[in-house]
């Protein structure tokens, strides 16, 4: 199956840095921004930008048949707990990683996989006893779509991702995550890209939408965080599983 590695950017022209440690990834951009990026990309039309939800419907919707590996365009690397140490992957091994989820997630007769949402230097989350899971989300910074007809809800562009890890679970029962590999990306850090539209109130008022859509039992506040609101669900599936 005929891979596409695409990488959603706006705005972020001198920041982007993800083709420099996986060359094998293509920037996805609007029409009136080709000029400031400088390494492989995919135009869109201008009024498909603005959307991240919008975006990755794009991308789904032209490649049609293949198999999908997204990754946000400033992302520092996959990284593997190997020997109680988080090790990155270098290209090589990224594609190798790559290409085996695919078929495991074909093998699983799933549509889609990642890795774990936790960061590469949080050991404490690395399951060692459980390498992959099927019912935890697998968030937009890196996924894997195989041939998937789900897609994102554009009205939850923030909260996009646990919305279609949800879909997903929902209609197959399983999602495919390697819980020794997990990503480092910069997210709010970085200017550009979602963090335009990104602030405390519209967190919350996506976040609110998310609930009511899913219910509070599946989707809910993270009552031990040490932030007044931390705009990262809880969520829950009664699906029985790792």
């Amino acid at each position: 199956m005929e891979i596409i590695f695409a990488s959603p950017s706006y705005k972020r022209g001198e920041t982007c840095s993800t083709h420099k440690i996986y060359p094998c990834f293509e920037y996805v951009i609007a029409e009136n921004e080709k000029e400031k990026y400088l390494h492989k990309k995919i135009i869109i039309p201008n009024e498909i930008q603005g959307n991240i939800s919008r975006v990755r419907n794009y991308i789904l919707n032209k490649f049609i048949g293949k198999a999908v590996v997204m990754m946000d365009d400033d992302c520092e690397g996959i990284y593997r707990w190997d020997n109680c140490k988080s090790k990155i992957l270098n290209e090589n091994e990224f594609q190798e990683f790559c290409e085996n989820m695919i078929q495991m997630i074909l093998d699983s007769k799933l549509k889609y996989g990642g890795v774990n949402i936790a960061a590469p230097n949080d050991k404490g989350a690395y399951r060692e006893y459980s390498p992959f899971s099927f019912t935890s989300p697998v968030l937009g910074p890196f996924c894997i779509h195989v041939n998937s007809e789900i897609r994102y809800d554009e009205n939850i562009p923030l909260k996009e991702d646990y919305d279609l890890s949800l879909q997903h679970l929902n209609k197959y029962k399983g999602i495919l995550r390697a819980n020794a590999y997990s990503y480092k990306v910069k997210q709010a850090e970085n200017k550009g890209g979602c963090s335009i539209m990104r602030n405390s109130n519209e967190e919350k008022r996506q976040f609110e939408l998310l609930q009511k859509k899913w219910g509070n039992k599946i989707v809910s506040y993270d009552n031990k965080s040490k932030k007044s609101f931390d705009f990262n669900p809880i969520v829950r599936t009664p699906l029985k599983g790792i």
